[in-house]
Formats: structure tokens, C-alpha cells, sequence
């Protein structure tokens, strides 16, 4: 059964509270709290679903993620303004357990095949490489950790209550989370398409150049 969770956040109003979100996070570090103890972090569920909005410098483009920590497969999807000015939608398929990744672009058909990188449980704070707990927060009413990484200039926040995504910023990098769900929907969303086909010859397989660290 699928449960809508941040619910405070939807496709009507996440920009607002986007902005909301950020100004409030960005104001609470400039001043430095201790706020108890360091929490030992987090992992989210192991299916969800979640939406969000990303603003670069290449303008904004929106995701949907598909997680799946069971069978281990990761579905991205992305439309809007990409890498690649020629394409505007985008969605990748990482198969961690068959050593496959695919990157399928819906306009031409057109299906890569590269290798994913080995596969790691959505978490935060130390438990995750590089985070560190900064303070608790309110977003929205519901309550929030924020965590980050000061030699990277990286910033998370995640949900108390199940662990899940809410905020992330990387420079002037930002990504704001809203309509999460736990479970997958409909399992068939994380089958790649017919024009997605395993390689012969794995030990060809190259990692995605377009992969983010």
C-alpha cells in the first residue's frame, strides 16, 4: 500500500515553499547553535516515490525518482532543461543487481547502456560518507534535520519521520523534494523500456559520463 507522506508539499505549491524552505535554512546557518547531541543519522524506507524541482544554472528542470533498495533499482526521471540542450527529457534506469544501466531518452527511442557505480542505501548524517548534523528544523510543520557538508559546500535536509528527502543544495545548485510516497506504485514503472537491451559483452560496459557524484 502506497502512503502519501509530506504531504505538505505538492505539484501547487512547491515552488513557493521551495523558496520558503531554502530562505529558512540558509537563515538558520548563519548563526551557529548547538542543538544537544549529534544524531547518528538515517535511512529512508526501502520503496518510495518522490517528485522534485531542480534549479542550476541551466534554468529548472523536474524529477521523479523511483527507489527501490529491495531489488536494488533506481529509475530517474528528468524533463526539462538537461545537460544536453538538443533533448529535454531523460530517464535513466540503474539495475545495481544486473550491473546495467540505462539511459533512455523518450523524444528519439534511443537507448545507452553503460554500468552503474555499486549500489548504496538512501542515507544522511554520518552513517552516509561526508554529512554532519548541523540542527533540527521545522519545514512546513513537519520536523526536519538538517545536515552538511562545509568542504563541499553541500547542504541536506531530511525528514524526521521516515527519512526522506526534502531539501538538497550544492552551491548554488538547488533541489527541492514534494509528493513522497512510500512504496512503488506500479512495479512496472521500473521494467526499461523494449529499446533498452543488455550488452553482449559486459566487460565493454563503461560508467555514465552524465553520472553525478
Amino acid at each position: 500500500e502506497n502512503r502519501k507522506i509530506c504531504h505538505f508539499i505538492t505539484r501547487k505549491n512547491h515552488l513557493m515553499v521551495m523558496v520558503k524552505m531554502l530562505a529558512v535554512v540558509m537563515a538558520s546557518m548563519m548563526v551557529v547553535m548547538v542543538m544537544g547531541g549529534d544524531p547518528k543519522g538515517c535511512c529512508s524506507p526501502p520503496q518510495w516515490e518522490v517528485s522534485g524541482w531542480e534549479v542550476n544554472n541551466l534554468g529548472m528542470t523536474e524529477h521523479h525518482i523511483f527507489y527501490d533498495s529491495v531489488n536494488q533499482i533506481v529509475r530517474w526521471d528528468r524533463s526539462g532543461n538537461l545537460e544536453n540542450s538538443t533533448i529535454t527529457q531523460l530517464i535513466t534506469y540503474s539495475l545495481y543487481q544486473k550491473g546495467l544501466e540505462y539511459l533512455y531518452y523518450p523524444e528519439t527511442g534511443i537507448c545507452l547502456t553503460y554500468g552503474p557505480d555499486q549500489f548504496t542505501e538512501w542515507c544522511y548524517g554520518p552513517i552516509s560518507v561526508g554529512q554532519s548534523f548541523f540542527k533540527n528544523i521545522t519545514v512546513a510543520e513537519t520536523p526536519c534535520t538538517v545536515w552538511t557538508n562545509e568542504v563541499n559546500d553541500m547542504l541536506w535536509v531530511s525528514s524526521d519521520e521516515n527519512c526522506m528527502p526534502v531539501i538538497y543544495q550544492h552551491g548554488s545548485d538547488s533541489f527541492n523534494y514534494f509528493d513522497a510516497s512510500i512504496g512503488i506504485k506500479d512495479p512496472a514503472d521500473l521494467i526499461p523500456p523494449s529499446a533498452c537491451k543488455p550488452p553482449s559483452d559486459f566487460s565493454q560496459l563503461t560508467r555514465n559520463p552524465y553520472k553525478r557524484t
